[in-house]
């Protein structure tokens, strides 16, 4: 995803998976709006966006 994308979007919420911890963060209008938070463990690996 580019960040232009991310810039143009109202509110995004991406979500990285990984062995050692999972966590995602709230960007509006490409600005980050929350802090990093942990997100539990589902057993998948990735990264993940909600556009709006």
């Amino acid at each position: 995803m580019s960040h232009r994308n991310a810039a143009l979007s109202e509110w995004l919420v991406h979500t990285n998976r990984r062995r050692n911890g999972s966590w995602t963060q709230r960007y509006a209008h490409g600005v980050p709006v929350s802090d990093l938070e942990p997100v539990a463990g589902d057993g998948t690996f990735g990264i993940g966006s909600h556009l709006l």
